[in-house]
């Protein structure tokens, strides 16, 4: 199995090819917002110059901030327009790897610039911290020196740290981009790298089982992993088999109750 090392910086990169260039920007609102931000984040010009800081195993730290290059994804969908834009700052070398992401969200109102930021982190601690667990916080800055253009200064930044079910620096980055585009986006994304990036994706999708007895049959649509689950049927419906189904086979009207778990 690729390493989830060589999977995060492969997946950064198909980031990069698969995003538009800010200053290509196809609506022109984002490219107004470009136009207002670009000299205050500069983006990656080259893919050679994103490549230069992606985490590798001769290279197990990365940080943007230590070149000031800040790496802009497409537009979200829907109103109001907004460009998202991220830095990266991870260590590999260490036990539990340490990811953060910082990603701003950039929009137009009342004719100025306003945005919003987010950090998408790795658990910090040992076991006893406040935010030992993969989470999101919101944020007023990227880092030191680079504050958000037009950020509420009354966010609170350090609560509420919001649960992600992430499950290392892979996770992570996915929950990151689910919450911008959506599970579809992640899909095309794994078809677009190697096969070991669907086993990360399929984490995020919906499971659809059958679950048979001798007195009923059910549909169930869960977010739990099949061991998990299938342990759940089994202690609610003694002797029962289960099977896995599609989504057209769970929504079908076929007189099956359907569940949720």
């Amino acid at each position: 199995m690729t390493s989830e090392l060589k999977l995060f910086g492969d997946l950064l990169v198909q980031l990069w090819m698969s995003h538009q260039r800010p200053w290509n920007y196809r609506s022109a609102e984002a490219n107004e917002i470009y136009r207002d931000i670009g000299d205050l984040y500069p983006s990656f010009v080259r893919r050679e110059d994103l490549e230069a800081f992606l985490p590798t195993a001769n290279n197990l730290v990365s940080d943007f901030a230590a070149g000031r290059k800040f790496l802009y994804l497409d537009p979200c969908q829907g109103q109001p327009t907004f460009v998202p834009v991220v830095s990266l700052r991870c260590d590999f070398s260490l036990l539990e790897p340490e990811v953060r992401f910082r990603i701003g969200l950039f929009m137009r109102h009342d004719n100025e610039v306003k945005s919003i930021g987010l950090r998408f982190e790795s658990p910090e601690g040992d076991g006893d911290g406040i935010h030992d667990y993969y989470h999101a916080q919101y944020i007023t800055s990227f880092y030191s020196g680079a504050p958000l253009k037009g950020a509420p200064p009354w966010l609170p930044t350090s609560q509420p740290a919001m649960t992600l079910e992430a499950d290392g620096p892979i996770g992570l980055m996915l929950s990151l981009l689910m919450s911008l585009y959506g599970l579809k986006h992640l899909a095309q994304l794994a078809l677009a790298l190697t096969g070991d990036l669907s086993l990360y994706v399929n984490d995020f999708a919906p499971h659809y089982w059958l679950v048979q007895s001798t007195q009923d049959h059910f549909k169930y649509k869960t977010w739990k992993s099949p061991d998990r689950f299938k342990t759940r049927a089994e202690a609610r419906h003694r002797g029962c088999t289960i099977a896995s189904i599609d989504a057209a086979t769970f929504r079908a009207e076929d007189g099956r109750a359907r569940h949720f778990d």
